[in-house]
């Protein structure tokens, strides 16, 4: 066969090929006989550009690098999303009289996940977001830049999760798997089943958790979450932070029916005047939520259950409630008809199923003022506050391919608004409570 390419610009194809075959995003490939580079070489023997001699030395030379290679080169795994969105809100008049002005705005969110497979026994995930220092947020409001400045991003999550024990699988119980994580991790206490409740789905807590499952009968499964979590690192006291324990069941009772549901307990302590403020600022009653107006500590309880039924072909059937309840919570001396306010509940139910028809889901939750430490309460529903009331409807449906629109309606009001409520730095509860926000989602899933 006549030789068409000179050596030169054979070694370069060869170069550029095996460029192309190694800077792959995924990396899973390394170390497998049938890689990226090898079938490059195989195609460049087939089309007479480099001769058999050359073929066979060039593929047992990579085989060889990738064989020692692939024991360090660590497994990525990419991920990410971006989500466009309009809102509106529409206020009424509250108590006073005094009305907000109506606002409209455009929003996007967008994230990117890197995972990195480090060996048997640990993994490392890192996400960068969009969005300013808002802890319950990752949204960037369009034109919150002045004159078209570049907008931040941060790390949203940056944890190592691993395991005394390959893949996690605890020695002697069949099934069971414990994993420990460090660094700023997804919330180990936020329920997937149902929403709108107790911890805003955005926060990602920083600190330390361990994460233990287990069958205990056919289609029973046990989980046990818990965590320590620093929320202010002081250099001259103790640090303000949670301490959480979570137990929890997912079972199938019978064909198509699956309930289940968690109880949780909170200790919050070493909070000081500047969390309170914080709190104060978003609902809670600055002398109620603790007890003390300097901080203090508070202990929280938690129950939930829900249930679901697949029976019908397209239309499963979620219904989930939960409750919790600040057992510190006190009659305010500054404003007494403030009351304890320690309760907070919720109630829904979801139906349907987006790639096929549509999603649709219904739900109530109602926040008094002292329930749970406000900072944490979820931003969308009741504009991160409490003493509120809500009532969600959102509907949606996949459009394409990893794309789903989404329309979700929020009507709320203030749950107290007696004098002392209004009076406080919390009666921002009050002002603007009675209130419809409207969010229009687009969000594209890679």
């Amino acid at each position: 066969m006549k030789k068409v390419f000179s050596k030169p610009f054979k070694v370069a194809l060869l170069v550029l090929a095996m460029g192309f075959g190694t800077s792959s995003f995924d990396a899973k490939a390394a170390g497998k006989e049938d890689s990226g580079v090898q079938e490059i070489l195989g195609i460049l023997r087939d089309r007479g550009i480099i001769e058999e001699e050359e073929y066979t030395r060039l593929a047992t030379k990579n085989a060889s690098y990738e064989k020692n290679s692939s024991g360090w080169l660590p497994k990525l795994t990419f991920s990410g999303d971006f989500r466009a969105r309009y809102e509106y809100f529409h206020f009424a008049k509250d108590e006073t009289g005094a009305k907000q002005n109506d606002r409209s705005r455009g929003r996007y969110r967008a994230r990117i996940g890197i995972g990195a497979e480090i060996n048997d026994y640990a993994n490392v995930f890192f996400r960068l977001a969009s969005g300013s220092d808002d802890p319950r947020s990752a949204n960037q409001t369009m034109g919150d830049s002045l004159d078209f400045d570049s907008d931040p991003i941060r790390f949203d999550a940056a944890y190592v999760k691993f395991s005394p024990w390959k893949g996690g699988k605890v020695p002697g119980l069949e099934g069971a798997k414990l994993f420990l994580q460090a660094g700023k991790m997804d919330n180990p206490f936020f329920s997937k089943s149902g929403k709108y409740y107790m911890w805003d789905s955005d926060i990602t807590p920083e600190g330390v958790s361990a994460n233990f499952s287990t069958p205990v009968g056919e289609g029973v499964n046990l989980f046990a979450n818990a965590g320590y979590f620093i929320f202010d690192e002081n250099s001259s006291a103790k640090d303000p932070h949670v301490l959480g324990l979570q137990l929890g069941t997912q079972a199938r009772v019978m064909d198509g029916v699956e309930i289940g549901g968690h109880a949780a307990y909170y200790r919050f302590s070493a909070l000081n005047s500047a969390f309170v403020t914080r709190a104060y600022g978003m609902g809670n009653v600055v002398d109620g939520l603790t007890g003390e107006e300097s901080g203090g500590s508070l202990n929280e309880v938690e129950a939930k259950l829900y249930g679901k039924y697949t029976g019908i072909a397209n239309w499963p059937i979620t219904v989930y409630g939960s409750v919790f309840k600040n057992l510190d919570a006190e009659r305010s001396v500054m404003f007494p008809d403030a009351g304890r306010e320690d309760l907070g509940w919720g109630v829904g139910i979801e139906t349907g199923d987006a790639k096929k028809y549509v999603e649709l889901g219904l739900g109530y939750g109602h926040f008094e003022a002292n329930s749970f430490p406000s900072v944490f309460i979820d931003s969308s529903v009741t504009d991160g506050k409490t003493n509120r009331e809500s009532l969600v409807f959102y509907m949606k449906r996949q459009v394409w391919a990893n794309t789903v629109a989404g329309l979700t309606l929020f009507q709320s009001e203030a749950i107290e608004d007696s004098a002392g409520f209004r009076a406080t730095k919390g009666g921002n509860s009050v002002a603007g409570a009675e209130r419809t926000r409207v969010q229009a989602d687009l969000e594209f899933k890679f």
